[in-house]
């Protein structure tokens, strides 16, 4: 029995042998393929996934239908990283780089999604150690006269793909310049408006999100005014020049030939500025009047008898002239901003009279 075993064996292992291609007898058939496909498989992973243009070398895209342009890569989007801002590495926009993908605007697209870009955006290693933000933002000077020039200067970090800057107006953003770079600077002019302060403010976005930061000038007048103590706005360069103040037994007019034009000043009211009409040659003052004036009072004459006779409810609010007007020379002076003006002239008196912007009108005395 046991000779019978041996020949039997041997003849088995005979089968076994090492130095030729023969597939051992009792070996399951499926052994083979399933090998050749795990390397068939690992070979077309390090192919299709350039080390470039991805993180794993166990990861791949996934097959996709759509036509993609000859010579994109494939490319999976990084941690900070948007679709607007791998497109902007390829000067595309973030539409055209998803309908090139065939996705929809409102396609789900974020860090870990692949897309197949031109090789310039899979090769440009994106900064993505920091968030979205600005890391610096200067203006010079931190004083600048009105109508002067001021420096921007910033430094956005992340994933910016649109810069801009501009200034606030009333809680708004006055945009002067967009699509700067990530590090830049930029020049604007400070408007000679009468503001005291101007604020600017620059804003980086990664098409998703915006961020921005913000810095305050001091503006400095180019102009002071011509007394103490003064208002508030930059005032235009002071006029030296004549003035006629006519008082009345409830107000004020004075005119200033030089610019053509009355101020009505009536005690309680708001100031009005009317227009010269007289010419020489004309009649000094309406006859009629005279009867009608109380005792001690009369008309005014000349340029401020037309002023003062150019509306019935003003010459009712001024009442008549208890004496001749004053002639003196004086200062002018005013600050125009977009508000409207603020007007500043000297008094007979040694004061000066102030008409604010909504024009209530008070006298001042210099300190």
């Amino acid at each position: 029995m046991i000779k019978t075993a041996i020949p039997a064996l041997i003849l088995l292992l005979a089968g076994c042998s090492l130095d030729g291609p023969q597939q051992a007898v009792g070996l399951p058939a499926v052994a083979q393929p399933v090998a050749a496909k795990a390397a068939a498989v690992h070979t077309s992973l390090l192919v299709e996934a350039p080390t470039a243009a991805r993180t794993s070398p166990l990861i791949a895209p996934p097959q996709t239908a759509c036509p993609i342009p000859s010579g994109w890569l494939p490319y999976q989007m990084q941690i900070n990283e948007t679709v607007f801002s791998v497109a902007a590495r390829a000067n595309l926009s973030a539409a055209g780089l998803l309908e090139t993908n065939c996705l929809s605007a409102t396609a789900a697209v974020g860090p870990g999604t692949w897309l197949y870009v031109p090789p310039q955006a899979a090769s440009t290693r994106p900064q993505t150690s920091l968030p979205l933000g600005i890391g610096a933002f200067v203006a010079d000077p931190l004083v600048v006269p009105a109508g002067g020039t001021v420096r921007l200067a910033w430094q956005a970090v992340g994933p910016a793909v649109r810069v801009r800057v501009g200034w606030v107006y009333q809680d708004q953003f006055i945009q002067e310049a967009d699509n700067l770079p990530q590090v830049g600077v930029w020049q604007l002019q400070v408007p000679a408006d009468g503001r005291e302060t101007m604020t600017f403010t620059v804003r980086a976005s990664d098409g998703l999100h915006e961020v921005a930061a913000q810095t305050t000038v001091q503006v400095r007048c180019p102009e002071g005014w011509f007394f103490n103590p003064q208002p508030s706005g930059c005032p235009l360069p002071s006029l030296v020049t004549t003035f006629y103040e006519q008082p009345f037994e409830h107000g004020t007019i004075v005119y200033i030939p030089a610019l053509g034009v009355h101020y009505a000043l009536v005690s309680g009211q708001p100031a009005r500025q009317i227009a010269s009409t007289f010419l020489p040659g004309m009649p000094l003052k309406d006859p009629a009047l005279d009867t009608s004036a109380p005792a001690g009072l009369h008309q005014p004459t000349g340029a401020i008898n037309f002023a003062w006779r150019s509306d019935a409810a003003l010459q009712t609010a001024l009442g008549y002239a208890p004496g001749e007007p004053y002639i003196f020379t004086g200062l002018f002076q005013r600050a125009v901003t977009a508000s409207g003006e603020t007007i500043t002239f000297s008094a007979a008196s040694g004061q000066v009279y102030l008409i604010a912007l909504d024009g209530t009108w008070s006298l001042i005395t210099p300190q």
